[in-house]
């Protein structure tokens, strides 16, 4: 019997609303800025409130991973955005936003 993948333990969890999950851990609705039904930024104005508080914890999540469909070339689609196309020679090119 070898170990599950990430992706069968993901299917297999039982999330909570975030709404359900802030209540639990006395942050008001009103704090929380879903992504989803199951996660969230919590607001500035909330954590400077815990300021000074005991046993206050956070948690910061660095980075997602795009999904397969945002990647081309090997390179995430939002990425490809910041990163200007080159002429042949190496010398960049002006992009104009509209």
């Amino acid at each position: 019997m070898g170990f599950k993948t990430d992706i069968e333990i993901a299917r297999e969890a039982n999330k909570k609303p975030i709404q359900e999950v802030g209540a639990q851990l006395g942050i008001p609705s009103e704090h929380l800025l879903p992504f989803g039904h199951d996660k969230a930024k919590v607001s500035a104005e909330f954590i400077k409130e815990q300021q000074g508080k005991k046993n206050g914890k956070l948690i910061l999540v660095t980075a997602i991973n795009p999904t397969p469909a945002e990647i081309e070339n090997g390179i995430p689609l939002s990425h490809k955005a910041a990163i200007p196309p080159v002429k042949a020679k190496g010398t960049p090119v002006k992009i104009n936003n509209a």
